[in-house]
Parts: C-alpha cells; structure tokens; sequence
C-alpha cells in the first residue's frame, strides 16, 4: 500500500503544474506486468487528452521511455511508431527493478511485455478504440534480435496477450500446390501467426503441438485471403484469414468471423 501511495504521489507533483491549472482531461493510466493488470494510476492534465501524453504518464510512472516517434488515430484505432529512444529498443538502459511499483523483471521479455500490455491497456481505456497497432521506425512490425522467438506482424493489431505471438508456439507449413506471391498483402506465415494469436493461444487447444498448414487460398463474404487447417489438440479446425483483416473459422459449411487483426 505504502508503494502504491507513493507511486500516485510521486505522478501527481510530476504533473501538478497541468493538474492545477484546469482538471477537464483526466485519465487513468493502467500497470500490466507478467500477463495481468497490477495497478491504475490517475493522471489529469490541462491539455488535450492524447495518445503522445498518456505514454509520456507512463514514461514519469514507471521509470521506462514509452517515447513514441508518432501517434495516429485511424478509422479502426491507433497506431504508435516507437521512437529508437524506447527503453525495450535500447535493452542497455532497462531498468530491472521499478521500487515504486514493486516491478522486477528479469529480461527483455518481460520488459517488452509490460510495456506493451501498459501501453496497450492504457491506450484502449482512455482513448476508447478498439484496436492499437504498434510499429517501429522502420514500419517492420515489431520483432527484436534480442526476442527473436517473438513477433508482431507489421499492420496486426495486438491483442493483449502477449503469449500469443511467440513464433515457435506452433509449426507452419504451406502445403498449397500453387505459389503466388503475396505482394502487399500479409505474408503467409505472418497470416498464420494471426491464426494462431487470435484462435488458439491460450486455450485448451494451445498444448504446445500446434500444427498450421496452409491449404489455399480462399474466400469468405467476399473477401479472398489465406485458408489453414489447424491441428491443435484434439480439434481439427479451418480458418480463413483475410487480407483486409477478418479471422474466420468455419462452422456448419461456412466461415464465421471470429476476430479482426486489422
């Protein structure tokens, strides 16, 4: 408790100069480490609620550099390009003890967890959109040679669950007899990475024996993307995942929308 109070204490004077002047903006900036949300925080400030200004509460907060190089609201959420000067972009400056949040993390996994879920959460609460999408200066996506088992697709929207892009939470293979190329449109295996990250990571089917094989390419409601089967567990599924973002699986003969990546 005695942590906390001072952790809110300590953001207040940070920003009681804007708290002062006017308290028509307030927002709540949310703490998620090791998978779940480990506190809230209320920050208020005078200027225009945004994107750029709930990182920079989470920069004063936690002791890490959310800098972002730009934040752009778009039609189906937001989009935040990280500027080089991030702290998980720099693992030399992670700090691996946060005392006023009673936070220790342990490697670059867990820092770029936190501060992910933080961001993501935060971002989604008090910004009210449904999806954040998270790129780096290079338009890459996000995939670090320090984590080099973990990868977020360049124009997928991250889903909170941090376990599910691991890339060697499944095998992949593309058995289609027809190549083509993908041009601008999602790759393949980064196809079946959203398969997996909005289908089975976490579920029962997710027993670490997760096979997706890439059958052809198909279409649902008009929409033409990549068709996998999907071995997971027991279950035997079939998924579709569109170009222009939705998730499907099939159900009675036709695909249903599960999810959107984008």
């Amino acid at each position: 408790m005695k942590r906390i109070l001072a952790a809110s204490l300590a953001l207040c004077l940070l920003f009681l100069p804007c708290a002062l002047a006017q308290r028509e903006s307030a927002a709540t900036l949310c703490v998620a480490a090791y998978g779940e949300k480990r506190g809230e925080y209320p920050l208020a400030c005078a200027s225009e609620l945004s994107a750029e200004t709930l990182l920079a509460g989470l920069s004063a907060l936690t002791e890490h550099n959310f800098a972002c190089e730009r934040a752009e609201i778009v039609e189906n959420g937001v989009v935040i390009v990280w500027a080089d000067e991030a702290t998980f972009l720099r693992p030399e400056t992670v700090p691996m003890r946060v005392e006023r949040l009673d936070l220790t993390f342990y490697d670059l996994n867990s820092t770029l967890q936190f501060m992910l879920d933080s961001a993501y959460w935060t971002l989604r609460e008090n910004l009210g959109v449904e999806n954040v999408f998270f790129e780096t200066p290079s338009g890459a996506g996000l995939r670090l040679a320090a984590v080099p088992n973990w990868n977020l697709p360049a124009g997928v929207a991250y889903n909170g669950d941090f376990a599910a892009w691991y890339v060697d939470g499944f095998a992949f293979e593309d058995a289609r007899t027809i190549l083509g190329d993908a041009g601008e449109n999602i790759a393949a295996p980064d196809a079946a990475q959203v398969a997996y990250a909005y289908l089975i990571a976490g579920t029962d089917a997710d027993d670490g024996n997760v096979r997706i094989v890439l059958t052809h390419i198909g279409d649902a409601n008009g929409s033409e993307g990549y068709g996998f089967s999907i071995l997971a567990g027991e279950e035997s599924l079939r998924a579709l995942v569109t170009y222009d973002g939705g998730v499907y699986l099939e159900a009675d003969g036709a695909f249903v929308l599960a999810a959107n990546w984008k």
